[in-house]
């Protein structure tokens, strides 16, 4: 249910900010793809440091900052761009976008489809929303997340075009599959490990909406979906720490 009204809700604002396109100008849509961007990395930082930073209070008063995640972190972006790198997901991706663009003669699309689909699914309401569908059959998260990817996909195909709307199918494909797997493990996700790996996976695919919002703003272009296997170091990183019993750092 939750992947299908991400779904519905992403077509609709598309639709929406196609129509809206054609009465908005160049210079507007520049503004309203900075903007965007602007949002995505304050909500990509306000993601990534809840899971790498704690504050505690001893009994006599005083906080500590403890951190972790860091190298759990840097691993993953590093194994995960090498890779995707090899693997040229982000040239696959571009490939596909190009070839809808050029038979449909249509403008920006590839861009739009890369970049939205990316942001779409990488997050971490996106992961939390369909585990949490899948085990406990609740669909808070993933209501929410439609309402802003309804938002977000209005802004998005109002600035770059018809890509947005495709990019709903890997949404439903993502969200209804990782819905299914969660049913099957459920036993495992709830143990502190599948905690961990958890919390890993959420904070790297931030970092990865992070670069999204760097290409956005034409600051510095990074093929952004060559990270996409950093999100599946994590698994690997803290299955191999509970069998050295490591703690994280």
């Amino acid at each position: 249910m939750g992947a299908l009204l991400n779904f519905g809700t992403i077509i609709i604002g598309s639709l929406i900010g196609v129509l809206l396109k054609k009465k908005i100008k160049e210079d507007l849509t520049e503004l309203l793809i900075t903007v965007m961007a602007i949002a995505l990395i304050f909500v990509s930082i306000i993601g990534i440091i809840p899971r790498m930073i704690n504050i505690t209070s001893s009994d006599d008063g005083k906080f500590n900052l403890e951190t972790h995640g860091t190298l759990c972190l840097i691993i993953s972006l590093f194994l995960g761009a090498i890779i995707g790198h090899f693997l040229k997901i982000n040239d696959h991706l571009d490939r596909f976008g190009g070839f809808i663009q050029n038979k449909f003669k249509l403008s920006h699309f590839s861009e739009g489809f890369v970049t939205s689909t990316l942001f779409f699914c990488v997050g971490a309401m996106a992961i939390l929303g369909s585990i949490e569908e899948g085990i406990y059959h609740k669909y808070d998260v993933l209501i929410s997340k439609s309402m802003i990817d309804f938002i977000v996909s209005i802004a998005l195909s109002a600035s770059l075009g018809y890509g947005v709307i495709f990019s709903a199918i890997p949404i439903l494909l993502y969200e209804g599959g990782l819905t299914l797997f969660a049913e099957s493990i459920h036993g495992v996700i709830s143990t502190t490990l599948g905690n961990d790996i958890l919390n890993g996976v959420c904070m790297v695919g931030y970092a990865v909406i992070f670069a999204i919002a760097l290409n956005m703003t034409k600051i510095k272009t990074i093929k952004t979906g060559d990270l996409v296997p950093a999100m599946l170091i994590p698994i690997l990183y803290y299955f191999i720490l509970s069998l050295l019993k490591v703690s994280d750092f």
